[in-house]
């Protein structure tokens, strides 16, 4: 199937099951407003024990959310068993927190040779021969003591570790999306982990087809990002990132198995 097929056919899945889009919306929403609503609630020494309550609660719900999502995309039936659910969402949440881990590590690498490290220490040189009690001033305040160049250096070196972060996160998330289908196919978490399983997977798709589907990827996030600009002026900010989160489940999930499988 070609690339411009299978972007146009996963943005138009979430519209076609309308009704399992909205399901998960709703659970997304519950799960969103469960947390900000258990965490700023303080019960003193019961505070741990509902934390644990809460993340099992939410990791049943991610694994629903999962199998709902595998419903839209592969016609797979609706299972309503907590337990399995709960392992579901376990698991995809470990191969999730696994991947944004990568992408932390490896990109806080980047702040060594992208200058970052060097132009802040150089900075703070600079500060502590200043002439001023910089103990209470605000960042703001601060920043206007800074010489421009020094200014300008730290942002050139800051955007270029960000562009190589978005980079890096675009990579590792679809690696991680290939792994959750590895994962969906053979039920080892150990497969999703594996970048040897992975890379075969990208092999068999074809490096610059991959590449291509990602930079197409890539420029519908920008899209959806964008819109949430949009939609913040009618919506609370937690109901846009519950919207945001469930049109991209069932788009990335089913982008990626159709350039895996087709």
């Amino acid at each position: 199937m070609r690339i411009r097929n299978i972007i146009l056919n996963s943005c138009y899945l979430p519209f076609k099951k309308y009704k399992l889009f909205i399901l998960i919306f709703i659970l997304t929403l519950f799960c969103e407003v469960l947390s900000d609503e258990m965490y700023s609630i303080n019960i003193g020494k019961w505070t741990p024990l509902m934390m644990l309550g809460n993340t099992i609660i939410a990791m049943i719900i991610l694994g629903l959310m999962m199998n709902i999502t595998y419903r839209a995309v592969f016609e797979e039936e609706i299972k309503l068993n907590p337990k399995e659910h709960l392992l579901e969402g376990i698991k995809e949440y470990v191969v999730t927190l696994y991947y944004l881990l990568l992408t932390f590590i490896i990109s806080s690498l980047f702040i060594i040779p992208t200058g970052v490290y060097a132009r802040l220490t150089h900075i703070n040189e600079y500060i502590s021969k200043m002439d001023i009690n910089a103990t209470f001033m605000t960042f703001h305040e601060l920043a206007h003591q800074l010489p421009v160049d020094l200014q300008i250096n730290l942002m050139h070196s800051i955007q270029l570790n960000v562009l190589i972060a978005i980079i890096l996160l675009i990579f590792f998330t679809s690696m991680g999306f290939i792994g959750k289908l590895l994962l969906y196919n053979t039920g080892k978490i150990s497969y999703a982990l594996d970048f040897r399983k992975i890379f075969v997977v990208i092999k068999n798709i074809g490096v610059k087809r991959y590449l291509k589907f990602l930079l197409c990827i890539g420029i519908v996030t920008i899209i959806i990002v964008n819109s949430t600009f949009i939609l913040g002026y009618f919506f609370r900010d937690t109901a846009i990132s519950a919207l945001i989160e469930s049109f991209t489940l069932i788009f990335s999930t089913n982008a990626f198995y159709l350039i895996y499988f087709k």
